[in-house]
């Protein structure tokens, strides 16, 4: 198993030999947003709070205030509230929007926003060089 990572600051590729960060939940967190997006529970049915044109997508907005899986995540953040944009004629997510506050300073706020597209095409991926 070889891993890679990033360096933020130097932007020099690190090689982990032996490492799988899949298994990791604390650098699932920073390599795979959607990570973010497993909830235990959803609780209050989803709310339709407006609608939006992306592009030439006409969406509708739905949000939801679930309990996230991610224990990484509920030890820094609470009061998640989660909003999805959907193609209102093919119903499929283009978009989706984590909002949380800070568990140490309310004055901080996390927002991850991920886009949608390329549906169903090939991805070629390449280990850095």
């Amino acid at each position: 198993m070889r891993s890679y990572t990033k360096d933020p600051v130097s932007g020099k590729w690190t090689i982990l030999d032996g490492v799988d960060l899949s298994k990791q939940q604390l650098y699932m967190a920073e390599i795979d947003p959607l990570n973010s997006f497993r909830f235990k529970k959803i609780g209050e049915p989803p709310r339709l709070v407006g609608k939006e044109k992306l592009g030439w997508t006409k969406c509708v907005i739905l949000e939801i205030k679930p309990e996230v899986e991610s224990k990484y995540l509920e030890i820094w953040w609470q009061d998640f509230t989660y909003r999805f944009w959907i193609d209102r004629r093919k119903h499929i997510l283009v978009k989706a929007e984590a909002t949380a506050v800070s568990t140490q300073s309310t004055d901080t706020v996390l927002t991850m926003t991920v886009d949608f597209r390329d549906f169903n095409k090939k991805i070629k991926i390449a280990p850095p060089i």
